[in-house]
């Protein structure tokens, strides 16, 4: 056998030809997304439309996504329906309808406007994991500590001197208080 001869030493490698900017998750995104859309139905496309096309505080903040497909005026697009967890949001993304209304025809939803609502917190709270939990799940309750005779003399001064209506109400508001105070201390 002859010698071989070696190409690579006159090879000069390209970086900026070979550079390649997307992702691999972006990639399959894409092929993915294009395929199960088709098998959505319209209010899951709207769904997916608003988590895709905003970012962590939107998607955060939205407790659901309703796509109102009863339009006042026949032939127009539907309305978005955004439910959010708080007023200080429902502020926030009412004043940025301009801006999501673009987001979303950038990512290909059609609506006609978006309407922001308040999430109905009566049946409903986020717990601090950040998951939704019904109100009808309780924690279990924790006897609070006594008070001894010299904290409730404390509290019956600091009170005596206020209104007949609003003595009890601060006396025991403050009692309860300083158990929680207590229970919290014997804990640490």
């Amino acid at each position: 056998m002859g010698k071989r001869k070696s190409y690579a030493s006159d090879y000069v490698y390209d970086t900026e030809r070979f550079r390649n900017d997307s992702s691999l998750s972006s990639l399959l995104d894409g092929v993915v997304r294009t395929d199960m859309r088709a098998h959505m139905s319209d209010a899951q496309r709207a769904r997916a439309a608003w988590y895709g096309a905003n970012g962590d505080v939107e998607r955060k903040h939205t407790t659901g996504v309703f796509l109102d497909t009863s339009p006042v005026k026949k032939g127009r697009d539907p309305v978005l329906c955004v439910y959010v967890d708080s007023h200080a949001r429902l502020s926030d993304f009412s004043a940025n309808k301009e801006i999501y209304l673009a987001r979303l025809h950038g990512y290909g939803l059609q609506v006609s406007g978006i309407r922001f609502r308040l999430s109905d917190s009566r049946h409903m709270r986020k717990a601090e994991s950040g998951t939704y939990q019904t109100l009808g799940h309780r924690e279990e309750k924790v006897e609070l500590p006594e008070l001894s005779a010299e904290q409730r003399r404390r509290v019956e001064d600091m009170t005596h001197d206020l209104p007949d209506g609003l003595r009890e109400k601060a006396r025991r508001a403050m009692e309860l208080s300083l158990r929680r105070e207590l229970l919290k201390r014997a804990g640490n």
